[in-house]
């Protein structure tokens, strides 16, 4: 500062003021330049949280992952950081449009968030054709259609084809041609609905007898149902677990 200062005696203030703002303001925005980190590190560090916690679920579903992790506004001054933690904040989902958080654990906390588009796409089984309502479904009312499937939302809900549980179950709902095939599209085998078919039993001492008829209403195992049979005739049992209903004489 004393050589600005005897600068100044010599060749004016206006020289030597000039001087003195390059001195103390020139050489921290270098070191703050120099201290910043490389936003290609979080966008790497970011990219890999997502496959890490995706990429096992796209494989068992022999399917894709298609991750897109943007980089950060560049206004922001990020100092460097030698610990960074990718993390899902709160509110945030995995697939989709989504923000990923990125932390900085040492030497100085920071945290930021970086827009991101994941795409997970799966075989999933639609309708080969139109299927009406307590229809049980056989591999030929099947077919397989690529999907892009969420963690949250409708399509988290869409049955994969590696799922071959799907054969034998019954629809709650009646589906056109091609469309694809959702949990809730699914009856609930434990639960009798009005109308189904049942195998009615009578048991006594020393004979048991089988028929068919069709549930009056709704029931589930353990619990008194109507059954409609045949003959018109209406008989009150208990429903069994396998969509039996068991009369005692």
């Amino acid at each position: 500062m004393n050589a600005v200062f005897k600068l100044a005696r010599r060749r004016g203030f206006a020289c030597a003021a000039t001087l003195l703002i390059a001195v103390t303001c020139g050489t921290p925005a270098l070191a703050q330049n120099d201290a910043m980190e490389d936003p290609a590190k979080l966008v790497a560090s970011a990219t890999t949280y997502l496959q890490n916690a995706l990429g096992a679920r796209a494989n068992e579903l022999g399917g894709s992952l298609r991750v897109t992790v943007r980089a950060p506004d560049p206004r922001q001054r990020l100092a460097a950081c030698s610990a960074l933690e990718a993390y899902l904040p709160t509110g945030m989902r995995l697939t989709g449009r989504t923000l990923i958080g990125v932390r900085c654990l040492g030497p100085l906390a920071w945290q930021t968030f970086l827009p991101a588009d994941v795409h997970l796409e799966v075989p999933v089984w639609a309708s080969a054709r139109p299927l009406m309502a307590g229809h049980v479904l056989a591999a030929e009312d099947l077919t397989v259609r690529m999907a892009g499937i969420t963690t949250e939302g409708q399509d988290s809900h869409l049955v994969p084809a590696n799922d071959t549980r799907l054969i034998g179950q019954a629809l709650a709902h009646p589906l056109g041609t091609d469309a694809l095939i959702r949990d809730e599209d699914l009856r609930d085998q434990s639960h009798l609905n009005p109308g189904d078919s049942v195998a009615v039993v009578y048991s006594g001492e020393g004979f048991n007898v089988a028929s068919e008829g069709r549930a009056v209403g709704g029931a589930s195992p353990g619990q008194s149902v109507q059954v409609r049979m045949q003959s018109g005739v209406t008989v009150t049992g208990t429903l069994q677990d396998n969509r039996v209903v068991e009369l005692h004489m």
